[in-house]
């Protein structure tokens, strides 16, 4: 089959640095498996944000677009938040709910789950 990434070894890998990230990051987390396709985003996204040797230290994200990422606030997958919430409510109530950090989406703004519901 031509093309298939099989056939590549450097892109193979690849993703099984990918993988191998997002399962160590989700085992950390303490996450289930249902937040496997958020753990891969993640690493993705992490990975595409952070220096190579093979690009002579610049970052993939620096070398397609020609600005250098931002990473003013990184976050760690799985680690405790206090989400802002939109839904109306009263003077006195609650203007957060506790969540959990989950990835990121393509266009960097971190995504947070809620309610949260840990192991004990």
């Amino acid at each position: 089959m031509p093309y298939a990434p099989q056939q590549n070894g450097k892109v193979e890998r690849s993703n099984r640095v990918v993988v191998e990230m997002a399962l160590a990051m989700r085992q950390t987390a303490d996450m289930g498996e249902r937040f496997w396709s958020d753990a891969a985003k993640t690493t993705a996204y992490i990975r595409n944000r952070f220096p190579s040797k093979v690009l002579a230290g610049k970052t993939p994200i620096e070398v397609l677009t020609g600005r250098a990422p931002a990473l003013n606030k990184p976050r760690v997958l799985g680690c405790d938040a206090e989400v802002l919430s939109k839904a109306q409510r009263q003077k006195l109530d609650a203007k957060t709910a506790r969540g959990v950090f989950i990835g990121y989406e393509k266009s960097g703004v971190a995504v947070f789950g809620c309610p949260v519901v840990r192991r004990q």
